[in-house]
């Protein structure tokens, strides 16, 4: 007679890391925390998984010590392991871990639902908790690009100047390669990951909106940038005042605020939360920038104009959002 068991179960994912720069002494460190009421382990590869030709990441930055010793200090991370424990268990024929998975022929229709079941539902914590892992590693390291596929649609030639009519190659251009500055996850980096996913902090919705107008920039999609930007200041100005509202406000005279016109807040409702230094700051950042990025956001939005819609203007509006973050720190 086949002998029964209770098989303790957890699920195991691998989720790609694109752009994903760490200093050398994170790898194979992991993050534990608590997500959508199970336990979830996020683990980076170990060394031995590192190197060049491998698929899981290598060491792109040394540095040299005395006696000429190359000491690794960064590395490009492609992969990460979740690992989601629930406290599953099942019955199962004991020879099942003698076996390679899906041993159908040992394991009844009902048990293969079931299986298939705690598939499904892990699998969805999986990449819900990954996904939720990667707005974090954003937001505490300051870098929008992990996780991230990066500019697509970059040519894999050089560029030709060639004549209309016969079509005679006359100049190749020089074959310019991208290559975006990365900020390598830190030490601190990781702990201040590590303490926001324990007390299950969520990323300021103003951070998320900055992240995706940053990506879209990247990829040349100004109009797309331009207003999430736009969203981004928007909503960090409207949570600000909203949050200084006495709770015993008259519900009426709430509403009349959460309705106003953001004009309202640039003008009165925003400088009034701040001390005077950061009055004097905001007033030069509203009159420079933040008029001329929500004019062109309502331009593109109301009247599908985007002349404005160029880097020049999505870098400037970028900068100004970083400092008007800076500004709400000011705060009297």
């Amino acid at each position: 007679m086949t002998e029964t068991r209770e098989i303790k179960l957890e699920s195991w994912d691998r989720f790609s890391t694109p752009n994903l720069d760490i200093e050398y002494n994170l790898i194979g460190r992991s993050h534990t925390f608590s997500y959508m009421g199970a336990t979830v382990i996020l683990s980076l590869p170990n060394h031995e998984r590192m190197g060049e030709g491998r698929d899981d990441g290598y060491v792109h930055e040394w540095r040299t010590v005395d006696g000429g010793e190359n000491i690794p200090r960064k590395a490009f991370v492609f992969v990460a392991d979740v690992c989601v424990q629930r406290g599953d268990g099942v019955a199962l024929p004991a020879e099942v871990l003698e076996r390679h998975p899906n041993a159908f022929d040992l394991i009844s229709k009902d048990d293969q639902k079931t299986l298939n079941g705690l598939v499904v539902e892990s699998s969805d914590i999986a990449s819900n908790a990954f996904e939720y892992w990667l707005s974090i590693m954003r937001w505490k390291s300051g870098d929008y690009r992990i996780g991230r596929p990066g500019i697509p649609n970059t040519t894999q030639w050089s560029t030709y100047l060639r004549e209309s009519g016969s079509l005679k190659r006359v100049w190749i251009g020089p074959h310019v390669i991208q290559v975006p500055a990365s900020h390598a996850v830190t030490e601190n980096d990781w702990e201040t990951v590590q303490l926001a996913l324990q007390t299950s902090t969520e990323v300021p919705i103003h951070i998320k909106f900055f992240d995706d107008a940053q990506e879209a920039f990247g990829r040349h999609e100004f109009r797309r940038s331009i207003i999430d930007l736009a969203i981004a200041c928007e909503i960090f100005m409207r949570t600000m005042v909203l949050r200084r509202i006495p709770s015993d406000l008259d519900p009426d005279v709430r509403v009349m605020l959460e309705e106003a016109n953001i004009n309202q807040y640039v003008r009165k409702f925003f400088p009034n939360l701040l001390t005077e230094e950061g009055k004097k700051r905001f007033k030069g950042l509203a009159n420079d920038h933040l008029g001329s990025l929500f004019d062109a956001r309502n331009k593109i939005m109301h009247m599908a104009e985007g002349t404005r819609a160029t880097g020049e203007n999505c870098f400037r509006f970028s900068r100004a959002a970083q400092t008007l973050f800076e500004v709400g720190a000011m705060t009297a």
